[in-house]
């Protein structure tokens, strides 16, 4: 008896015979990177299979009518009748006429599709279970397919053993598994904890795209990096992380290539990506921006340090505190731009009652000849005690005095410095000169009494 009725409605509306061959789609997966199990089953040999019954045949065409009904007919899906439908199949292929394999793998392919429309993820996988089982009596396409939606659906409720042995098996039965599917294997071996068979596989994948010269996606990169960065080889993450920042430029990922330059001690490379970074204005956190300036100041580049840094306060991103500030004065010392230092250091001293910032405030103002306020400053540092160096402090003091024509001032505060070891040499011949400048003017104004 012929069935032609049945497959010329079919053919019009979801392809009956198509979905025979390779079952009905149950979700998009294109955002996993899979490829569609038929083309892969054409580069594979193909099967003798048993044939399909005219019973079986008809039967199947109902649970279509029911699940997808053709759009002219204006029904609408119904699928707990298909699923009526599909049960009388099962229960009639498990008494006086059973069903081949063949047959078998048709209707647990619709079980499992319609398990899956009614978000019953674990009954899917399973009915996609038995009709991997039916093999090999069972089209390579569906058997892959099957095969497939096992493995991405037990990667979906967590179930990693079978994620991993299921497409382990598909990649055995395809002759030419893609770059794709490595990429799969990799990300379900990286969750199920197996990170040497995930860095196999992704590099797999990542070569093999790169040998097209194509670029891989953002995700298959950032799994190498992660990899990498466990195992803490830096050398290997680095190209990987140049490959994001050129194709898939962001501040964390420069931030992180930042990061890898300064483990392998490539200090001007991190500091050029970290200012990258600030300059497209992604250093965020006070903590990088105040790196970036450490950077600089280290690199014997003060005044840009200094300006990320007063650039920093005055957005807020940092504090102007007496850490930050105190590096802000030294950046500006250093860069000879003691007009900026001053009132910092000034800041310093008043905000937080730093002993240390109105010691090195004597020597800023001598550079700007203020002798008068580095004597100020260098009282209020000696009344706050507990100078780092109070030493030069007493020295400076001394060539203030000393600028001032204050030669007995000067021997008093020249004697103190060469009390501390550090500075004893200096002030021993400052003390020298500054004692027969006194003694000089003494003469001199004698002299000028008689």
């Amino acid at each position: 008896m012929k069935v032609s009725h049945l497959v010329k409605r079919h053919l019009s509306s979801l392809s009956f015979t198509a979905a025979l061959l390779a079952g009905p789609a149950i979700v998009d997966m294109s955002a996993m990177g899979i490829v569609s199990s038929q083309a892969q089953a054409q580069k594979t040999q193909t099967r003798a299979l048993p044939g399909i019954s005219e019973k079986v045949f008809k039967s199947l065409g109902k649970v279509a009518d029911f699940a997808s009904p053709p759009e002219e007919s204006g029904k609408k899906p119904n699928l707990n009748a298909a699923l009526s439908e599909l049960r009388k199949l099962e229960k009639r292929c498990g008494g006086k006429s059973p069903c081949n394999q063949y047959e078998l793998s048709q209707i647990y392919n619709y079980f499992a599709w319609i398990s899956y429309s009614k978000d019953d993820t674990k009954s899917a996988i399973n009915y996609y279970k038995k009709v991997a089982a039916q093999s090999p009596n069972l089209p390579i396409g569906l058997e892959l397919s099957a095969l497939k939606y096992v493995a991405q659906l037990s990667y979906t409720i967590d179930s990693m053993n079978d994620a991993v042995s299921y497409l382990d098996r598909y990649m055995a039965l395809t002759t030419d598994p893609t770059a794709d599917i490595f990429q799969l294997r990799a990300s379900f071996c990286y969750h199920k904890g197996d990170k040497a068979c995930a860095l196999r596989d992704i590099n797999k994948a990542v070569s093999m795209v790169e040998g097209k010269d194509k670029i891989a996606d953002e995700g298959w990169y950032s799994l190498q990096r992660a990899l990498y960065l466990d195992k803490e080889d830096y050398k290997s993450a680095l190209p990987i992380l140049e490959k994001l920042v050129r194709h898939y430029p962001k501040s964390t990922t420069w931030i992180q290539l930042a990061g890898v330059y300064g483990l392998l001690n490539r200090d001007k490379d991190q500091m050029h990506a970290m200012d990258a970074v600030y300059v497209s204005g992604g250093l965020t956190k006070a903590q990088d921006v105040a790196n970036l300036a450490y950077m600089y100041i280290g690199e014997s580049v003060p005044a840009r340090g200094a300006r990320i840094l007063e650039e920093g306060m005055k957005k807020k991103v940092i504090e102007r505190n007496e850490k930050y500030l105190n590096v802000l004065a030294i950046a500006y010392s250093q860069s000879k731009e003691a007009k900026k230092a001053a009132p910092v250091l000034e800041e310093i001293g008043k905000k937080f009652g730093s002993a240390d910032a109105y010691g090195r405030l004597t020597s800023v103002y001598l550079d700007l000849d203020k002798s008068n306020d580095a004597l100020a400053a260098g009282k209020k540092a000696l009344s706050k005690g507990k100078l780092k160096d109070e030493g030069e402090v007493h020295a400076n003091m001394g060539i203030a005095y000393m600028d001032l024509k204050q030669y007995g001032s000067a021997v008093s505060a020249f004697s103190k410095a060469t009390k501390f070891k550090k500075h004893e040499r200096f002030a021993r011949s400052w003390l020298q000169y500054a004692e027969a400048e006194k003694k000089r003017t003494e003469q001199l104004a004698k002299a000028l009494e008689s």
